[in-house]
């Protein structure tokens, strides 16, 4: 599990850096979420 969440923090790092380069939409708008938040955000927007 921890190495799970941890792939997932380095892809939230990777999404950042792509975003300062310019090239957000290489990567889906989920991409560096956890499955947790995804479902959140998800709920909240209903």
């Amino acid at each position: 599990m921890h190495n799970l969440d941890h792939a997932i923090h380095h892809q939230a790092l990777m999404k950042v850096v792509l975003n300062e380069l310019g090239q957000q939409n290489l990567l889906s708008e989920q991409f560096g979420y956890a499955p947790s938040t995804l479902r959140f955000r998800k709920e909240c927007a209903q």
